[in-house]
């Protein structure tokens, strides 16, 4: 059975990492990890308010990385071999910088990274995207690439 665990409001990302595993308790059976904040292009609030580059790992953005990355590379073998994660912030993959924080999280978890281009409306209950969104493959792999070597594993 997999498992879809959701981070809304933990108190930062190792808070997060350890309630999907702990959600997951054995590897290979997190489906989807939906992780919900405020965003910026490049930036996926975890627990903070709007603006939170800092060392107490309330993000996942280039400032937190040297903190957040061992906590994400943790996920690795909890993920199915087909599961994906989902960054629900306003914006979160636009840009250069979205690019960047979806190829580095992507490569971190080795899964698919999903985020939101436009603003995101909050509070309705809803667990989709608003609006168009950008996706990532571990290891700049293409969806047919990626899709491939899941099955293999």
């Amino acid at each position: 059975m997999a498992l879809h665990a959701q981070a809304s409001c933990p108190a930062n990302a190792f808070t997060m990492v350890n309630e999907a595993i702990n959600e997951a308790g054995s590897p290979r059976r997190l489906a989807l990890v939906r992780v919900y904040g405020h965003g910026a292009p490049g930036s996926q609030n975890v627990s903070a308010g709007q603006a939170a580059l800092d060392k107490h790992v309330t993000s996942l953005d280039p400032v937190s990385f040297q903190w957040a990355l061992p906590l994400l590379i943790r996920l690795r073998p909890f993920f199915a071999p087909w599961g994906s994660m989902e960054l629900h912030g306003c914006h979160v993959g636009h840009g250069k910088e979205g690019k960047w924080l979806l190829q580095t999280v992507a490569d971190a978890v080795q899964v698919p990274v999903t985020a939101a281009l436009w603003f995101q409306e909050a509070g309705r209950g809803q667990w989709t995207f608003d609006g168009p969104t950008v996706s990532t493959f571990p290891y700049g792999e293409s969806l047919i690439g990626w899709s491939d070597a899941a099955s293999k594993r």
